[in-house]
């Protein structure tokens, strides 16, 4: 018998016990009721170190423009937290108050370089909208800054994801200020990591109009069971039986809500996609019903 291999299986087994006394022990919250939502909420904080005196202030130091037919595009320079900087913003042609969209890079080599993020970006623009094309910190252009450490912020009580979404809360905030933004039409759109980003706007950036998250919601148990080769900046402390991803898609409502999953993806299990969506629909179904019961048909309408 291999003894190494036996405690392998043993140790491995033991994990997947913990899982499922975790799971089993969770509650059911009901996301259409004010207390649950704020207690979703908390938790997302508490997991993320998400801190509003935290949130950086974007200060825009320089840039250039380069025109295209029917858009520009302005390579910024800003900076976020002392010495954090990145981005760009295609700009479309014409004036006033315009949508704003938010394209949110998944994990990759060349980031928001990416020719399909560069596409999105430049379709959106000519349709009428601002659109905000960054990459989230340690990725892309921005790969100086570290991501494979980023585990490290941990030891100081911080996460990395939770500054990928405190930083894009203040890139909102200062947009949405802006005359040239339309603040009542701000969305975000992100797949793989930038869905990683997305379902942690749903709950934490209430100046979203709209929202699309594609390639990751499933379920966060799966995530930290690393079967498959998830990126580590997916790991969150404390939030194992805490937290799930519907919980924190559902405080979205009852905000336009888009989430989309390929079916051949070899990351994320389809059929744990299907049981995620189906919750957040459930949830947001409530949620509707609630506010007829609450405000009456007509006024809910």
């Amino acid at each position: 018998m291999d003894e190494k291999l036996l405690r392998t299986m043993q140790v491995y087994d033991s994990y997947e016990r913990r899982f499922a006394q975790v799971r089993a022990g969770q509650p059911l919250r009901r996301p259409w009721l004010a207390g649950d939502r704020e207690e979703i909420l908390a938790a997302a904080r508490d997991v993320l170190s998400f801190r509003e005196p935290l949130i950086p202030v974007i200060r825009p130091l320089s840039g250039t423009l380069e025109r295209f037919e029917g858009y520009s595009v302005e390579h910024l320079l800003f900076e976020s937290w002392p010495r954090f900087y990145g981005s760009s913003l295609y700009r479309p042609d014409g004036g006033g108050k315009r949508p704003l969209v938010l394209v949110c890079p998944g994990h990759g080599e060349e980031g928001r370089l990416t020719d399909c993020y560069q596409r999105m970006a430049q379709r959106l623009a000519l349709q009428g909208a601002y659109v905000l094309l960054s990459d989230n910190i340690g990725q892309g252009e921005r790969a100086p800054f570290g991501h494979a450490h980023c585990v490290a912020p941990f030891y100081c009580g911080l996460t990395l994801q939770g500054l990928i979404v405190m930083e894009t809360v203040a890139w909102v905030r200062y947009l949405a200020a802006q005359p040239f933004v339309d603040e009542t039409r701000i969305g975000a759109c992100g797949n793989s990591g930038g869905g990683t980003l997305c379902t942690f706007l749903a709950a934490l950036c209430p100046e979203l109009a709209a929202l699309s998250a594609s390639g990751y919601p499933s379920e966060f148990g799966y995530i930290l069971q690393k079967e498959r080769r998830h990126c580590a900046c997916n790991l969150l402390p404390h939030y194992a039986g805490r937290l799930e991803m519907w919980e924190l898609l559902s405080l979205f409502a009852p905000r336009p809500l888009l989430l989309e999953q390929g079916t051949l993806d070899n990351l994320i299990p389809y059929d744990l996609f299907r049981r995620n969506a189906r919750k957040v629909q459930a949830a947001y179904e409530q949620y509707l019903a609630a506010r007829v019961e609450v405000y009456g048909e007509e006024k809910a309408a």
